[in-house]
Formats: structure tokens, C-alpha cells, sequence
């Protein structure tokens, strides 16, 4: 599926793998996230080419809603690097779309050195 902003002078659509990358990107650039995890249950780090593969949205024509699979650093908190992941990701996903991220959920599925 793919969100959409309908305006006066027409629409905007935004496939869920642009968003996808979106808020993989955002969420590797966070303190303490050292990459990101498969969604699948393996818990290698994933290269930088595939920032979607640990990302998983969920769309409809006025939300989105999102899940972010990550490895943490060892000795960082992981609730607030999860809330740091979190908040901005629905910051940027909503500044760099204009559309409503519903929610932003986050997995830690691995934490490492």
C-alpha cells in the first residue's frame, strides 16, 4: 500500500518502501542503535544498502504506522534509545511526508559490543 495526501491541487503518494528507508535511515542514526535487525528473526546486522529489510509499515490512505527492528550497543539504556528511535522517526517520517504517523514501535532483537 502506499499513503496518501490528497490536496486541492492533487495528490501525494508515498509508497511504503520510501517510507521504509525513511525511518530505517533515521533509526541508524541514532545513539546506540548499531544497526538494523531482520524482521524474520535473524538478528544480523544488516548492511547499509538494505535500511528497509528491518523496517515493516503498515499504511492506509491518512496514517501509517510503523515497526523498527534494531541491535543495540551494549551498556546504553535501551529505553531511551528505543524512545530516541521512536521520536525521531515520527518526526521525520511526518516533517519529510506531511502525513500521520500513527505509531512507531520498536524491537530490540539483539544487543552487542
Amino acid at each position: 500500500m502506499a499513503a496518501v495526501v490528497k490536496k486541492d491541487w492533487g495528490r501525494i503518494e508515498v509508497t511504503d518502501g520510501v517510507i521504509a528507508k525513511l525511518a530505517g535511515l533515521t533509526a541508524t542514526e541514532c545513539m546506540g542503535v548499531l544497526g538494523l535487525a531482520s524482521s524474520d528473526g535473524w538478528t544480523d546486522l544488516l548492511k547499509k544498502d538494505s535500511v528497509d529489510r528491518g523496517v515493516r509499515i503498515n499504511s492506509n490512505e491518512d496514517t501509517i504506522k510503523i515497526e523498527i527492528n534494531i541491535i543495540v550497543k551494549y551498556g546504553v539504556s535501551i529505553a531511551a534509545v528505543a524512545q530516541n528511535v521512536i521520536d525521531s522517526t515520527k518526526y521525520n517520517v511526518e516533517s519529510m511526508t506531511g502525513m500521520n504517523v500513527e505509531c512507531v514501535d520498536v524491537c530490540v532483537r539483539s544487543i552487542r559490543l
